[in-house]
């Protein structure tokens, strides 16, 4: 029977217990009950526990380990979680793999007759942590540390190398990796982590993992404070590069068994591996777009996002779609503007600007070009942003800016983080930046490079900036929208510092018709002549 069955049934034996006997009389009864079975046994109101201290099952303690930790058997709070490293193989049908090499086979694991002599008077015993710094981040450093006790000279900093990825997870992983390497044979060694992550994967993941040959994969609590902080202080040290040490990442060709085992591999599996066999090399246009963004933002976050995270974020679904394509085609720098044209036959006069006679490039159309609906657009975004302490000085848009403004980060006066404050300049930037698109399209390609009117550029922001107001009302509504629903809160954390007349309206104002963003008037901003 499954655990998770065995659990059902520990969570209802105890409850219907006193009921069925009264009615049936169901009685428990073994002459000798095995191990394993002792062992599944419900842990509550046990069947041979004292009946004057079934008050004992009541207690904080016992609570926290029924409803935290789904503690119901006996033996899920017994001993500790080993490791097991026996890959037998029982069916000539497991030995099917695909995906592998020709040629590339692994030999085949011969375990030593001779039997080890385990002195079990003394357990090794070793704390293995991991942390890093700037996570998440180009300037991101891990390092783990493999803690025995105060002043030994085992205990180890080990810094995570600088081609694995910098995570606390990496980190502890390669602290149990030289506690492992370090360990005498002839003892037992019990590695105690905090990392929750890394214990799963050693103890329930790895054989799946060994099935999958480690395709699409990835890269305890605290119990002895003193030793805790020992292993965290030395994972700390090596995250500065403090006296630590390389660690030793080579694979026991023994054991490293090519492809995916064919009797458990899936349709998804297989896909997701030719995949990422077929890997497209990257466009030397989006790498470029890229390093301009991540320049960018590191001068304002004082970090460098990694390439993964700028990807993730343009794919924010508070965005609207048709700004989401926008973003992803302007970090592939994909718009057909610029030098686009310039090896195309009878259209090289397209690469430059018609208005400006330089290259029209999109950051030129976004921020450089002398159009007057450009101007406009950003003077009135810049007239929006509130003059509070919160909101501080407006930042002037750039290419980074525009396609990562999700990564920038926005403190209070208080220095505390403020999403409603960072979800106001998003929406400003990014959609006054995609109208900024929208209006040079239509005056190149339907008006044969005239130029908008400044009123009707005025009017078309208000207008943008009025339906996104009004989709965020909407959003609102968790019936409809359920888990893609916004909270009003952070709605109105975004809008109340702009919308117009706030002491007409309610403090709650999201079920109001006719709510409107506070532009001032068209007479208000500076006239743009073409």
């Amino acid at each position: 029977m499954e655990e998770s069955q065995l659990i059902r049934r520990a969570k209802t034996i105890s409850e219907e217990h006193d009921q069925d006997r009264q009615k049936i009389c169901i009685e428990y009864q073994a002459l000798k009950p095995s191990q394993k079975v002792l062992l599944q046994m419900p842990l509550w109101y046990h069947h041979g526990a004292d009946k004057s201290k079934l008050q004992l099952n009541n207690r904080t303690k016992e609570k926290c380990l029924r409803q935290n930790h789904s503690i119901h058997l006996i033996n899920l709070e017994e001993g500790d979680v080993l490791f097991d490293a026996n890959f037998e193989m029982n069916n000539i049908a497991d030995g099917f793999r695909i995906f592998t090499k020709l040629d590339d086979r692994t030999e085949a694991y011969e375990h030593p007759n001779d039997q080890v002599h385990i002195e079990d008077e003394q357990t090794v015993e070793v704390w293995c942590n991991g942390t890093s710094q700037q996570p998440g981040t180009a300037e991101a450093r891990a390092g783990g540390g493999a803690w025995y006790s105060p002043f030994d000279d085992r205990n180890a900093a080990i810094a995570v190398p600088k081609d694995e990825k910098q995570s606390a997870p990496t980190a502890a992983a390669i602290a149990v990796l030289y506690a492992i390497l370090n360990a005498p044979t002839n003892k037992p060694l019990r590695c105690i982590t905090t990392n929750e992550q890394v214990l799963k994967n050693i103890t329930e993941q790895l054989t799946g993992w060994n099935d999958r040959g480690f395709h699409n994969v990835k890269d305890a609590r605290k119990g002895n404070l003193d030793a805790y902080r020992g292993s965290m202080s030395l994972a700390e040290q090596a995250t500065l590069g403090i006296d630590t040490i390389e660690p030793i990442l080579k694979v026991n060709m023994k054991f490293d068994l090519k492809g995916i085992k064919l009797s458990t591999i899936t349709q998804s599996l297989a896909y997701k591996t030719i995949k990422g066999q077929n890997k497209a090399k990257p466009r030397p246009a989006t790498e470029r777009t890229i390093g301009k963004v991540q320049r960018d933002l590191r001068v304002e976050n004082h970090v460098t996002p990694m390439a993964e995270h700028l990807w993730k974020s343009i794919r924010d679904p508070e965005l609207p779609q048709r700004i989401r394509d926008f973003l992803w085609k302007s970090m592939h720098d994909a718009h057909h503007v610029g030098r686009f044209w310039k090896h195309i036959p009878e259209c090289e006069e397209r690469m430059m600007c018609a208005h400006c006679n330089e290259i029209e490039s999109l950051e030129h159309i976004l921020l450089e070009c002398d159009r007057p609906w450009r101007r406009l657009i950003w003077e009135m975004a810049k007239s929006l942003w509130p003059k509070t302490p919160d909101h501080g000085p407006w930042k002037e848009p750039n290419l980074g800016i525009i396609l990562g403004t999700n990564l920038l980060e926005f403190k209070d006066a208080k220095g505390k983080p403020a999403p409603g404050i960072k979800r106001l300049y998003k929406i400003l930037i990014t959609e006054s930046a995609h109208l900024i698109w929208k209006l040079r399209c239509e005056a190149v390609i339907d008006h044969e490079n005239d130029d908008i009117p400044d009123k009707e550029t005025y009017n078309r922001l208000c207008q943008v900036l009025n339906q996104r107001l009004a989709r965020d009302q909407s959003l609102t509504y968790k019936p409809r929208w359920k888990k893609s629903a916004l909270t009003k809160k952070r709605v109105l954390q975004t809008w109340n510092p702009i919308i117009k007349d706030p002491q007409k309206l309610p403090s709650d104002w999201i079920g109001e018709a006719g709510v409107l963003v506070g532009i001032g008037p068209f007479n208000n901003f500076k006239q743009h002549p073409p």
